[in-house]
């Protein structure tokens, strides 16, 4: 009975086996059948030495390697003349998959849609589809997979390009087979982006938008985790949960990006895989600290199209610098020890990696680094490197058979394993080579060359002579000149195997003779360009990559300036002939006939004047991807801190100007919007290198036309609040709920419960507990009065009202508050609201006892804010001392960083500015700026860049001719998107592509 039972068992088991796939009508083949790739020159893995070995495969794997000829009944392929290499693997890439439509860069007219337009238990945000799995809608695409099969990709990691967090990606081959064959892992990995793809809600509009949704994600699946829930189900997160571990993509956009990836990774203990830009070279000391893991991707940058003066006007020092710089980027990441995978992503045919690879190869890149970029280090990252990236015994047969070596130019795919095999062109011609020809009455040399996808015949005996070849099938026919001044041939006919060719020939009598060619060397190795070959890389080194970049960072200087008149903005005011010292990025003295220290460098100051630097205390100069998140009443979880952009040539043109730190401003789109940054315009600096440490924590309020939206078409009317009465609500509402939710964390850590942190609400209580400060725009009286009464009936202050241009109606109130004020010097009559302006209101301000500053809000005004403070001496009549201190010490006192910078004292920060004459006087410029006692700028070195500038531009422009001369392909330069933020600056991020 046992046995009976068994044996039923085993029968169901083999049943069950046979239907997995659909039953074949008719005689079947059996997939017990091993097929031998033979006499191929094989290079197991990067580094590995090309030997001539046969491969066994048996139901897609490897199943023997060795130089043992076929067995019996096994089939072979011959594959002579070909060099066999493990298949490539790109890990970005969405075959298969439907593309999804973008958000338009405009939104269309009509009413703003907040609610998802999605069916089931899913997130709130449409950009969020953690819960979507590539591989339930992967369908093998045969175009799509013959692309990749001609460029030599055997497997792709794919996924669905659609939001912020895009859900699962599946590990496919690429060969013709259907789907269940073609998948060797479902859920190979996770993908993310900061673009919100189809999404159709407002939210988010901004990069720093995007940021703040994955924070708030990674942070509930923390929660989730730890056993938090709130008696909801929510797909994406517990499908994130439970992906944790798997390997994280991420596709950027922008360079920078590669660092607000890794802090949110460092915030969240996570790892990322990220796609990177191709500038990587600019920063390649500072991305070396990260240790990341970056996909590279095989575009490069087209030659710019010099040739026109007209357009020349579009093509900066950094465009064709980069077109310069970019084939180095893989050498010089490797020399630095970052890894780096390789990626088709962006090219427009994926068969151009073979020109890409080649001019990386003549940029110094080694071919077996090269090599490992598109095999092994992909299948490591992935932890498939069991599976695939070796051509190894055990593993699935994923390989590729090359017309020529690894990294040579306009190299052909001619054999594409990947579980079904493909055969693009059989290689019916001779082996390349040295080859020993015998006739009857002469030996000679037959040398074989490769040449692009023909053969070059050369003859050799007492001359070398060219030789017409004719090849059909295996038989070949050669053209040997005999002499050339008679034009008299020997025709030799014959067949050829992979080494040799043997055949017959008349001679000038007419007589029948045998020939043979024996070969007996292989070519020389061509896989890596000869030394001499290598291109030297250029040095454009600049800090940051900008035609003013500093080509060193500048450090802090010792420094004894002499002589000078010193506006200390300290009690002691303004110093005639006076000296002050910096150190190290500090004051270290200020006074009169001080000794110089030892190794000091003296500066003669005999009429200059020195003041603090300037402090913009609203700016918007730097920040990358939008300045508004507009789409909701309340954005307190954003963070401008996320989005500063270094390469801001505003920073530079600032530092001409004389200012050295400011307040980056979230815009004032909506009642409540993001937190801000307090910078010093370090030029040359890394993002979070640009925040000055320890300063507290700022956030933007607003009021008036712009937050509920009158000025902004028919289509905004869905958006609470519409009227100056709902902006009131919005803040009561807000703060009524943060007081909740910090009562309810409190009593959760009592109890030793997960507790959700919301970032929106977390910022808001914040500014209850005092550690976060509000700046709020303003214009009218009623609403500045009603934010004040509303702020001490919740228990909270407004520390600044910027704008503020019926200030001086409420002076007294705002006194009485403990508010500061931050205004326009003279701006009035630009919209409604701002009808009642009158350029003495700072002055009104500061007589009455208001700590008042001037600010900007633009990026051109930032240049000349010493001029704005001057117009308060016209304009009400302040000193010039009072003048000076709007826009420096008392800046400084409210963004409480005053212990820091605003003035000169010992003990501050070097931040200083040394001008040509009065700092107030119109006709007065910065000649140095510095900024923690480093020169960041300096006036007399200016024409000297400028013709360094031209002269490296004058060079590149040539060689960019040249380059189009030789034929390789330009596109048409482009203006560059330089984006001067204002308060109501909306944009759509990453919705145009030409927002790069």
């Amino acid at each position: 009975m046992k046995r009976i039972l068994l044996i039923y068992m085993v029968l169901n088991v083999l049943y069950a086996a046979a239907q997995t796939e659909q039953p074949k009508p008719g005689i079947t083949e059996s997939d017990e059948l091993i097929t031998v790739y033979k006499d191929a020159l094989v290079v197991t893995e990067p580094g590995a030495t090309p030997q001539r070995l046969n491969i066994a495969v048996r139901k897609g794997r490897i199943i023997r390697i060795s130089t043992q000829p076929p067995q019996p009944g096994e089939i072979v392929k011959d594959c002579s003349g070909m060099y066999l290499y493990p298949g490539f693997i790109d890990l970005m890439s969405n075959y298969g998959l439907s593309a999804a439509e973008q958000t338009p860069a405009r939104r269309p007219l009509g009413p703003i849609k907040y609610d998802r337009t999605r069916h089931g238990a899913r997130h709130w945000n449409d950009a969020i589809r953690s819960e979507f799995h590539s591989y339930e809608e992967f369908n093998y695409q045969k175009k799509q997979a013959d692309d990749y099969q001609k460029a030599g990709i055997t497997v792709v990691l794919t996924h669905r390009r659609d939001g912020i967090a895009r859900g699962s990606g599946s590990l496919v081959l690429t060969g013709h087979a259907s789907e269940n064959h073609l998948i060797l892992r479902e859920r190979a990995s996770v993908h993310y982006s900061f673009t919100k793809g189809s999404s159709t809600q407002p939210y988010p509009t901004s990069l720093m938008g995007s940021i703040a949704l994955l924070r708030q994600l990674f942070s509930d699946v923390d929660w989730y985790r730890k056993g938090g829930r709130d008696g909801s189900i929510n797909l994406a997160i517990a499908s994130e949960a439970a992906a944790l571990g798997l390997p994280a993509i991420f596709e950027t956009r922008d360079f920078y990006d590669i660092w607000r990836i890794h802090a949110l990774g460092r915030e969240f203990s996570r790892e990322f895989i990220i796609l990177g830009s191709g500038r990587e070279y600019q920063r390649v000391t500072d991305l070396k600290a990260l240790k990341p893991k970056l996909i590279l991707p095989l575009q490069l940058p087209k030659v710019p199209d010099v040739s026109s003066p007209l357009e020349l006007k579009h093509i900066t020092w950094e465009k064709l610098a980069h077109w310069d710089m970019a084939p180095f980027n893989p050498a010089i990441l490797h020399r630095e020890g970052i890894t780096f995978a390789f990626t088709t992503h962006g090219l427009k045919d994926k068969k151009d990696l073979w020109r890409s690879l080649s001019e990386m190869l003549k940029a110094g890149l080694d071919t077996a680094t090269a090599l490992a970029a598109f095999t092994t280090v992909p299948a490591a990252w992935i932890g498939a490197d069991d599976l695939i990236g070796r051509i190894k015994v055990g593993q699935v047969a994923s390989f590729i058979g090359l017309e020529k070596p690894f990294g040579t130019e306009d190299n052909r795919v001619l054999l594409h394993l990947s579980y079904a095999e493909n055969i693009f062109e059989p290689i019916i011609k001779p082996s390349p080579g040295v080859y020993t020809a015998t006739l009857h009455d002469t030996t000679a040399q037959l040398l074989i060359y490769p040449s692009g996808n023909k053969l070059i015949y050369k003859w050799t005996a007492t001359d070398t002579l060219d030789v017409v070849a004719t090849l059909q099938a295996y038989n070949i026919t050669l053209k040997i000149p005999l002499s050339r001044k008679n034009k008299t041939y020997r025709i030799l006919e014959g067949t050829f195997t992979q080494n040799t060719i043997s055949g017959y020939y008349l001679d000038q009598n007419g007589q029948l003779h045998t020939w043979t060619a024996h070969k007996t060397a292989d070519l020389p190795d061509t896989s890596r360009p000869k030394s001499d070959s290598i291109r030297q890389i250029p040095d454009y080194t600049r800090f940051p990559f900008t035609a003013w970049g500093h080509k060193i960072p500048p450090p802090a200087e010792h420094l004894h300036i002499k002589g000078a008149t010193i506006w200390t903005m300290e009690p002691q005011g303004k110093l005639e002939n006076a000296d002050i010292i910096i150190r190290e990025g500090k004051i270290v003295a200020i006074g009169t006939n001080l000794p110089t220290p030892r190794g000091a460098q003296v500066l003669d100051a005999k009429g200059i004047h020195i003041t603090p630097g300037i402090i913009d205390e609203h700016s918007h100069i730097a920040i990358y991807g939008g300045v508004n998140e507009g789409s909701h009443s309340i954005t307190s979880e954003v963070r401008i801190g996320d989005v500063i952009n270094p390469d801001d040539i505003n920073i530079y043109r600032q530092l001409a100007g004389g200012v050295t730190a400011a307040q980056l401003l979230h815009g004032s789109a909506n009642s409540i919007g993001g937190q801000s940054a307090l910078v010093k315009l370090r030029w040359g600096a890394l993002p979070e290198q640009m925040k000055i440490s320890g300063a507290p924590g700022f956030i933007k309020f607003a009021l008036g036309e712009n937050v509920k939206q009158s000025n902004w078409g028919e289509g905004n009317v869905t958006r609470f609040p519409q009227t100056r009465m709902g902006v009131e609500q919005v803040f009561a509402d807000a703060f009524n709920r943060a007081k909740v939710y910090e009562s309810r964390k409190k009593a959760a850590q009592k109890a030793k419960i997960p507790f959700r942190t919301d970032y929106q609400l977390e910022a808001l209580s914040e500014i209850l507990n005092g550690s976060r400060h509000i700046t709020c725009h303003s214009y009218v009286q009623s609403e500045i009065n009603m934010l004040m009464k509303l702020a001490d009936s919740l228990g909270f202050k407004v520390n600044t009202f910027t704008h503020i241009l019926e200030g001086y109606k409420v002076a007294d109130k705002m006194k009485e508050h403990g508010a500061n004020a931050s205004s326009f010097s003279d701006w009035w009559a630009y919209k409604w609201e701002v009808k009642d302006a009158i350029p003495f209101n700072a002055a009104i301000l500061t007589r009455v006892g208001v700590n008042t500053a001037i600010n900007s809000d633009d990026a051109e005004m930032g240049r000349r804010l010493n001029q704005e403070a001057a117009k308060t001496v016209k304009y009400g009549g302040l000193s010039e001392v009072e003048a000076l201190a709007t826009v420096t010490i008392n800046p400084a006192r409210m963004l409480r960083i005053d212990h820091l910078t605003g003035s000169l004292k010992p003990g501050k920060d070097a931040d200083l500015v040394l001008w040509n004459g009065h700092p107030l006087l119109s006709s007065s410029f910065p000649l140095a700026t510095f900024v923690d006692g480093r020169r960041l700028y300096d006036y007399h070195s200016q024409n000297e860049h400028r013709l360094r500038i031209d002269e490296e531009k004058n060079k590149l422009i040539q060689k960019a001719l040249s380059a189009i001369a030789q034929g390789k392909e330009k596109e048409k330069p482009k203006a560059d998107q330089n984006f001067m933020y204002h308060c109501e600056t909306i944009i759509q991020y990453a919705a145009d592509e030409d927002l790069d």
